[in-house]
């Protein structure tokens, strides 16, 4: 089930291709929204900062971006020359050809690591790639060829796939044995905050999911994010709430009630305290 608290980017159809991806466009996602669809955006310049599932990212040219549904992204900041290819597929779309069971041994590692940066010699071979896909895109509504595009999207997806086993693995080998467990937790904890934000917002909650003390799990959360739990799961919540003010016409009351708080004067004051603003005088700013 699709949560429907956090607006839903819908796909009008089974497939879309953009070939010219801009900074105007990313603006859409100021505010964080929840992609019912598969999309992988390959950067060919500028920068982009988002957060995806409250991880942060900074993203440069020669990258691609790696969304699995129900993600929840949006973007902080970029460049004015920001530019790139983007293919979004809907849910039913990957699962009519396979291409999830295909990722399956990937997933875990693509939904941890969802940029990839690829090598300034693999650009051309992106770049082709691209274009013959945006060629064979374009003549579908001219005639039909069955399964070139299936085939074609399996192509790319085992590329990434590929790419995401045979990376250097350089720096992971640096990365001590206690380092590597402790970004696990880490990653363990932001999913969970993901999936329960609206209903639990204790420290203790989280710690008792993943088997371990309050005390121990915000010692390393502290440690590798350089931020407390309690604030982690806020930020969720603001995000939530933000999204919700400038993205849909929902009263402050039913934002409190989908939000789980006990009233909307709680509710508000809650918000002030975190942003500075009432919800009324968010909604109502730039």
């Amino acid at each position: 089930m699709v949560d429907k608290t956090v607006p839903t980017v819908e796909l009008s159809k089974e497939i879309t291709f953009y070939t010219n991806l801009t900074g105007k466009d990313l603006s859409m996602v100021k505010y964080p929204v929840r992609f019912h669809a598969g999309v992988l955006i390959a950067v060919i310049s500028g920068h982009v900062n988002l957060s995806i599932n409250l991880s942060d990212y900074s993203v440069d040219e020669n990258s691609v971006i790696t969304l699995t549904s129900s993600c929840i992204v949006h973007t902080t900041d970029f460049s004015d020359d920001f530019n790139a290819y983007c293919i979004a597929f809907s849910p039913k779309f990957l699962t009519d050809i396979n291409l999830i069971q295909s990722a399956l041994p990937f997933l875990p590692e693509i939904k941890n690591n969802p940029v990839l940066t690829f090598s300034e010699a693999s650009k051309p071979l992106i770049l082709k790639f691209c274009e013959l896909f945006e060629g064979v895109y374009n003549k579908q509504s001219e005639i039909s060829i069955p399964g070139v595009i299936d085939n074609l999207l399996m192509s790319m997806l085992w590329g990434i796939s590929a790419a995401y086993k045979t990376r250097d693995k350089t720096k992971e080998k640096e990365i001590s044995a206690s380092t590597s467990h402790k970004n696990e937790l880490c990653r363990k904890l932001l999913s969970l905050i993901v999936e329960n934000y609206k209903t639990n917002r204790t420290v203790s909650f989280y710690a008792d999911k993943l088997c371990i003390t309050a005390k121990h799990l915000s010692t390393i959360v502290k440690e590798v994010s350089g931020k407390m739990v309690s604030e982690l799961i806020n930020n969720a919540v603001i995000l939530d709430t933000k999204s919700q003010l400038k993205n849909t016409d929902q009263t402050i009351s039913q934002i409190s009630d989908s939000l789980n708080f006990p009233n909307p004067s709680f509710f508000c004051k809650y918000f002030k305290k975190h942003t500075g603003m009432t919800p009324k005088e968010y909604r109502c700013s730039d």
